[in-house]
């Protein structure tokens, strides 16, 4: 009878051990399972970045930032809403090579690969810089979407097309959380951030660019790559079939920095993805682009 009570607890101990090992498994919040240092955050480090996730074509994969891990998730590509709308990738491709001296080539490039408003896109406006606490502050401060499309002069999209007046302004916003970031054909990797709200008419969303470079001879080629080097770091070099990346359980926060930029490009409201119902599409055309400086928080 002792060795059979013995026998129940030992099956006993069994099934709980392997209760927990498959809970801390599953794909639930990290800090949720026992022994999280052997066990589960020595998983998630080999899904600390994109392009390993991509690899493995996971919709879901664990981001390392600092001490804590986002649970993000894939979204489809059909339910991104590209921004870049060069009329032909070929001449596009042709103009940025022979502008930047550099081979831009569509997505498999660090370099511009788009033609519209290249020189803006491309460089930096270095002025005092206006500090917001929120994305909210930012958005409120912009002229209408109405009167830049009504600007006088015209906002044209040729690639000499330079800031106009509203845009000649560098911000900087100290909190401000990533809903999303992918790549464009042009070689941008466009990224949604906003205020912290998920869903509703208290959700403010706004287009950020960690752009695409400029020729190795530019001014300001080394803060561009910079930064842009450490979106790759972070996320991996994103490719433009992978769709949107967004965190699910927990947004990301930042603070983020660079000039003003009104992105002739596209209606507001058109841009951005869509995932668990939510249409994460900022209504405005105002951008920061490109960013220059990007904080984790």
């Amino acid at each position: 009878m002792k060795k059979y009570n013995i026998l129940i607890v030992l099956i006993f101990m069994v099934t709980v051990t392997v209760t927990i090992s498959a809970c801390c498994k599953c794909e639930k919040n990290i800090a949720g399972c026992k022994g999280e240092e052997k066990s589960s955050a020595a998983n998630a480090r080999k899904f600390d970045t994109v392009t390993t996730v991509a690899n493995l074509r996971m919709d879901t994969f664990y981001l390392k930032i600092g001490a804590k891990h986002y649970k993000m998730m894939k979204v489809h590509r059909d339910s991104v809403a590209w921004d870049e709308h060069d009329g032909t990738m070929a001449s596009a491709m042709a103009a940025a090579r022979t502008s930047t001296g550099s081979k831009a080539e569509k997505c498999t490039s660090d370099y511009f690969a788009g033609t519209d408003r290249m020189d803006a896109k491309t460089s930096i406006f270095r002025g005092n810089v206006t500090r917001y606490n929120t994305i909210n502050d930012l958005i409120a401060d912009l002229p209408s979407d109405a009167d830049m499309k009504a600007h006088d002069p015209k906002i044209t999209k040729l690639p000499t097309s330079e800031r106009v007046a509203e845009e000649q302004k560098y911000v900087k916003v100290s909190t401000a959380y990533i809903y999303g970031i992918y790549r464009e054909n042009d070689n941008d990797f466009h990224c949604i951030v906003g205020n912290g709200e998920v869903g509703g008419t208290r959700m403010k969303l706004f287009n950020i660019e960690f752009s695409a470079l400029p020729p190795k001879n530019s001014h300001d080629y080394a803060d561009m790559n910079d930064v842009r080097s450490q979106i790759i770091e972070k996320f991996g070099d994103l490719a433009c079939g992978d769709g949107a990346f967004k965190p699910v359980e927990e947004l990301i926060p930042v603070s983020i920095e660079g000039p003003l930029f009104f992105d002739i490009d596209h209606p507001a409201g058109v841009v951005g993805f869509s995932a668990g119902g939510i249409t994460f599409h900022p209504k405005t055309a105002w951008e920061i682009h490109p960013v220059v400086k990007l904080d984790f928080q």
